[in-house]
Parts: C-alpha cells; structure tokens; sequence
C-alpha cells in the first residue's frame, strides 16, 4: 500500500495562517511521515492532517478558538495547494458532526461523501455524521 509522504515544511504557510488569524502561537507536534498536528498549548487551536492510501489528504480534526473569520477556508485553500503539489487527488474532512462545520465544507465545495456517512439524519437540510470530499483539480 502506497501512501504520500508529508512533509513538516510544506504546512508552515497553515501554521502562519492559524497563528495569524485565531490569535495564538502553534506547534507542530507529533509529526510524522503520514501525520501532522499543529496545536496551541491549551488545544483551542488544532489541525490534524493525515495522508491516506490512495492518495487523500485527510483533515481528521480542525478547531480554531476565533470562529467566522475564513480561517478554514484559508487553511482549506493552503491544503489544496500541498495536495495539487504531492499528488493527492482528494481531500477529505472527516467526521463531520457540527452543522457549522458541514456548512463551511458546503462553502468551499465539499461534497458529501456517501462511503463513509454515520447514521444521523440531515439537521435543517444539511447532512451531519459523515466525511465531507474535494477532488483536487
């Protein structure tokens, strides 16, 4: 099984967004060739990025403390970029269970990907409990 190696510099421009934008100084910790997470000191501020086979660069966890400020979008623009430059052809935030969330994914044109869904009920039209995807163009 073939999987894209990360990079810790590759993901210093999302570091920069997350420090700029939610107000705090992060750390990229527990690096790895398949992982990253990037967190401040009390865990308001994370990102968590995994490479899965095949070829899908997953946000497995994303929280900011300074909410509606296009934080995601950024990180989310900054991601696509890594992913067009290594490979990736998807990119996948998974388990999605906050309304807010699902809707910023909706935004930025994430789709909803039926393979990997939780059984909760759409919430007001948009659906919770599964993994948002964007093909990388």
């Amino acid at each position: 099984m073939e999987f894209i190696e990360l990079h810790v510099s590759d993901f210093n421009n999302i570091k920069n967004i997350l420090e700029t934008n939610d107000d705090t100084t992060v750390t990229m910790v527990g690096s790895s060739k398949v992982g990253i997470t990037i967190m401040n000191e009390d865990a308001s501020t994370e990102l968590f990025i995994a490479s899965y086979y095949p070829k899908n660069l997953v946000i497995r966890r994303i929280s900011v403390h300074n909410r509606r400020k296009g934080i995601f979008t950024k990180v989310l623009d900054e991601l696509k970029k890594i992913a067009k430059e290594n490979g990736f052809k998807r990119i996948t935030v998974q388990s999605v269970i906050a309304r807010e969330m699902a809707k910023c994914c909706i935004k930025n044109g994430l789709k909803v990907d039926s393979n990997y869904m939780y059984p909760f009920k759409p919430l007001e039209g948009i659906q919770i409990g599964c993994a948002y995807v964007l093909e990388v163009q």
